[in-house]
């Protein structure tokens, strides 16, 4: 078997939700909002990249509403005003370019070379950025093992990981009020809205907040790896893999019950015997493990 750094981790999370979606090929319908709409805004980066902000600004979101497109569009004007001048400066040598070697196997965002030097490109959206979320890229397996990857395809070792962090917008769509108060005039009274905001009035103020903090929104950490950090990191790998192959049983974790985002794990009403993990309704089968592959 192939192992990616996203089975490694959901295995680590929980073993039964592993066994769900990598041996029994299982996928929700319905993905959770938050891994849907990064994944969404993972399509418009890399056709930022490979195609320029032009064709991204072209591209038909597949949103479920016209906020979801405010939001993306918003981040994409953000991102292009921060990093636009920068990323042109880079020779990008590939985007989501995929590799194997031995048992694992991923893709990288992007690997580029900056004044000569060979670098890895990691993107990821979140919510926010603590000093505990960059101490934490230090440590992470898939920095090294990515890292380890583009030495062995490009030929040269990487300066280290250019590690890009979107900050989505938390501000929320203004909403009609409910029960509006009147002035005697009949004019509504302070902060009371007649109607609800439009995805386009939503999309300027989105466009304000981030051209007030572009440092917030967008961050880019550079991190290093050294020969221990790698090594260090395929024996955490490689521990994880022996676990999953001497597997006699795949226990729930119930702390994994509920996403540190906010909903549920899509596969609890089944794990909870309140769902048929066999409703087509709910659930629908992959034709491999790794579908991003």
């Amino acid at each position: 078997m192939i192992y990616t750094q996203s089975c490694l981790r959901t295995f680590r999370k929980c073993p039964r939700l592993f066994k769900h979606v990598y041996l029994d090929l299982y996928r929700p319908i319905q993905e959770a909002e938050p891994l849907r709409f990064g994944a969404m805004w993972h399509e418009l980066r890399d056709l930022y990249w490979t195609e320029g902000y032009a064709a991204a600004g072209r591209h038909s979101f597949d949103a479920q509403d016209g906020f979801d497109t405010a939001r993306l569009i918003a981040m994409l004007r953000g991102y292009h005003a921060r990093w636009g001048e920068f990323i042109r400066s880079l020779d990008i040598l590939g985007v989501e370019a995929s590799f194997s070697f031995g048992n694992m196997a991923g893709k990288f965002d992007a690997v580029v070379r900056e004044k000569g030097e060979l670098w890895v490109v990691e993107e990821k959206t979140a919510a926010q950025v603590s000093d505990a979320y960059v101490q934490r890229l230090e440590i992470d397996p898939q920095c090294s093992i990515y890292f380890d990857a583009a030495e062995r395809m490009y030929g040269q070792r990487p300066s280290g990981i250019m590690y890009f962090i979107n900050v989505k917008p938390a501000i929320k769509p203004f909403k009609k009020t409910e029960n509006i108060r009147l002035k005697k005039d009949g004019t509504p009274c302070a902060n009371q809205r007649l109607e609800d905001e439009t995805p386009e009035d939503y999309c300027t103020r989105l466009l304000e907040t981030n051209a007030e903090k572009p440092e917030h929104y967008y961050q880019m950490f550079r991190v290093p790896r050294l020969a221990q950090d790698i090594e260090a990191s395929w024996n955490d790998c490689q521990d994880t893999i022996t676990d999953i192959e001497h597997a006699t049983h795949w226990p729930r974790n119930v702390d994994a019950c509920i996403h540190p985002f906010g909903g549920a794990c899509e596969f609890l009403p089944v794990c909870a015997n309140r769902a048929d993990i066999d409703d087509k309704m709910l659930y629908r089968k992959a034709d491999r493990p790794h579908e991003e592959l």
